[in-house]
């Protein structure tokens, strides 16, 4: 779990949670794609405005987008799943092996509270 305070306001700006392979045996590819199916699916029930979510966008480095929100205010939610992507032998079709789950809850994403070198 990370915590993530403004630059500026040191508050809290946003909430990384994430779930790895490598960090506990008990977090499997498999119940790493079963967490993220029911947390899809309650993100998915929440009354988010039309227009401001995503699921299942897969992105260039193969990590899929599970859900995307974001409410009236600009915070936003998303839940991503990573992992090696290849093609298992004697297969027609690339999968991916999960490593890793993450849920993130950010303020304000469009207008970060961060450092800028540039700016005095």
């Amino acid at each position: 779990m990370h915590y993530v305070f403004g630059y500026r306001s040191h508050l809290l700006s946003a909430v990384h949670i994430t779930w790895e392979t490598s960090d506990d045996p008990a977090n499997t590819p498999s119940t790493l794609l079963e967490t993220g199916s029911l947390l899809q699916a309650y993100f998915e029930r929440l009354s988010f405005p039309p227009g401001r979510t995503a699921t299942n966008a897969i992105m260039a480095d193969g990590s899929v987008i599970l859900f995307r929100g974001m409410d009236p205010q600009g915070h936003t939610v998303a839940l991503f799943i990573t992992g090696q992507v290849g093609r298992p032998e004697g297969s027609q079709v690339e999968r991916m092996s999960p490593s890793a789950l993450v849920l993130a809850y950010t303020e304000s994403p469009e207008r970060p509270d961060i450092y800028h070198p540039d700016t005095p």
